[in-house]
């Protein structure tokens, strides 16, 4: 049995034989119950890059999103404001392993797996440097993830790991100029094109 509420405030109640929770990473019900496992199984990597001219959906479809699956993963297609595309492909760990070229060889044999996809790029140009997301080691991994679920503020014991993740990020940035501040223009005027300001404080 399910309780909900409508806009206009009353209540209503469902008989229902499942729930799906679909709240994704927040997984609503699975804390709430105590019942969320780590699937050790599921070490997932990335390899992803910026292109110009990709083939989007038509009319008001334009900005959404695409997922194409392959034999070993998926793919994301991602339009952004400023009119390039994220193209990124999620890979087993087995596959990245068998990686024998440079990343943008790889990327290109990789896209090729999925027809769909390699078709919404005919035509375009790759704008930065391809990226892989390496299996991470130091327990990287799980200091990682806990920032991105937003556990930034307290004093936990993944803190030194969080710590030494940022210092590998800003020293490879650091190493890389011309690519790091081509992202960060990208960054900036997709923000601006969206309408979205930000302020200080």
């Amino acid at each position: 049995r399910v309780a909900t509420m409508r806009e206009d405030g009353a209540g209503q109640e469902w008989e229902t034989r499942f729930v799906v929770d679909a709240s994704g990473r927040d997984t609503l019900m699975a804390r709430q119950f105590g019942t969320k496992e780590r699937n050790e199984r599921h070490n997932s990597a990335a390899i992803f890059g910026h292109f110009a001219g990709a083939r989007r959906l038509p009319g008001k479809a334009e900005g959404n999103i695409s997922m194409f699956w392959f034999d070993h993963g998926w793919f994301w297609f991602i339009p952004l404001a400023d009119g390039t595309t994220s193209v990124g492909a999620v890979c087993w760990p087995y596959y990245m392993k068998s990686r024998k070229t440079a990343p943008e060889q790889f990327f290109f044999d990789t896209i090729a797996l999925s027809p769909a996809l390699k078709a919404r790029l005919d035509g375009a140009r790759l704008i930065a440097p391809v990226t892989v997301n390496p299996t991470m080691k130091f327990g990287l991994q799980k200091a990682v993830l806990s920032m991105l679920a937003g556990d930034i503020f307290r004093d936990t014991p993944l803190a030194p790991r969080l710590l030494l993740f940022k210092s590998i990020y800003y020293i490879k940035s650091l190493l890389n100029p011309g690519p790091t501040l081509a992202a960060w223009k990208r960054r900036k005027r997709a923000i601006r094109e969206s309408g979205v300001e930000t302020t200080a404080g």
